[in-house]
């Protein structure tokens, strides 16, 4: 009975002993996971701030000239404004927006060259220009001579394809080629820059309402008008590219068969007699200003030798003679 009695406390203490190490465990592992997530957010918040802190490490260290008053007041009120604005709401809440889709940009080029019936250029000429119209595009530029004619055209890039497959059906097609370039990472790139810039300028107009000093106005005033200037630069690049890819750009030549292209290089009769004669009048006016180049620097010389010997020739002349004395 005793050993019996003895081996029950014995278990008795066991299972108390096993669930005290439980609790004891339990109570370690929420402490443990609650030190990861405090030095977790102090992390974040540290990474936030970091990259100020190395910038001002940076440039102390790299041998510049120091900071003035109100570079370093700028400096120090940009600190703060970065300090309250990085809760650790703030960043769990920037890391979960949605990064929005772009679209495929690209550049699209084509070259047409058709052949067409006798009599039927002008036709075809305007049924082109009615194509492009109705598919929102326009003329950038045209050129009509006999038995030719060249359009540059812009068409919309969302019907680029099927306005150079109806185009086809005017004539024969000689020469086409078509070509495109993506721009899509360019125009990805340019968007990035732009919204970097306009938060930069956000917190730029912040702390103009906070300075508190002529210094400080002006430090940042210099500093928006830097990013104020790249905004625009990268405004202008991207309009550009948004042009382009948004219209492509066909030039689109029409022959007459049988008409031969006139040679630039031969002139007509009429305008070759032209060319000869103005050659020959330039060539006439030029010889006469060399011959008076030559003639006039020697008449003035021998103005200025001749006349004074002449004068006094002419009162020799005139001087009256002395009679001879009688004897």
């Amino acid at each position: 009975m005793r050993s019996k009695r003895f081996m029950g406390i014995a278990a008795l203490a066991a299972v108390i002993l096993l669930g005290a190490g439980a609790v004891t465990a339990s109570l370690g592992g929420s402490d443990a996971k609650n030190a990861t997530t405090d030095a977790t957010e102090s992390a974040g918040r540290d990474l936030l701030l970091t990259p100020e802190i190395h910038t001002d490490s940076a440039s102390s260290d790299s041998g510049g000239a120091p900071d003035t008053p109100a570079e370093a007041r700028l400096r120090g009120m940009s600190t703060e404004a970065l300090k309250v604005s990085t809760s650790p709401v703030d960043v769990v809440t920037s890391s979960a927006l949605p990064v929005p889709g772009m679209p495929s940009r690209v550049v699209k080029t084509a070259t047409l060259t058709l052949d067409v019936k006798r009599g039927r250029l002008d036709d075809v000429y305007s049924s082109v220009l009615g194509t492009v119209e109705s598919v929102g595009g326009f003329v950038a530029s045209s050129n009509q001579s006999k038995g030719r004619a060249q359009l540059t055209m812009r068409i919309p890039a969302s019907r680029f394809e099927s306005s150079i497959a109806t185009l086809r059906a005017f004539g024969k097609v000689t020469n086409e080629s078509v070509t495109g370039e993506d721009v899509t990472a360019q125009f990805v790139d340019l968007e990035s820059r732009i919204r970097n810039l306009r938060t930069q300028e956000v917190v730029l107009l912040d702390l103009m309402r906070q300075a508190r000093t002529i210094q400080d106005s002006i430090a940042v005033q210099s500093q928006l008008s830097g990013v104020t200037v790249q905004i625009e630069q990268l405004e202008g690049q991207r309009r550009l590219l948004d042009d382009q890819s948004g219209f492509g750009t066909l030039t689109l030549g029409l022959a007459v068969v049988g008409v031969a292209a006139a040679d630039p290089s031969e002139p007509s009769t009429l305008s070759g007699a032209w060319t000869d004669a103005t050659n020959a009048a330039l060539a006439v006016i030029a010889g006469t200003l060399v011959v008076l180049g030559v003639l006039v620097p020697l008449a003035v010389i021998g103005a200025v030798i001749g006349v004074p010997v002449w004068l006094m020739m002419r009162r020799r002349s005139n001087r009256p003679l002395t009679p001879a004395p009688s004897i």
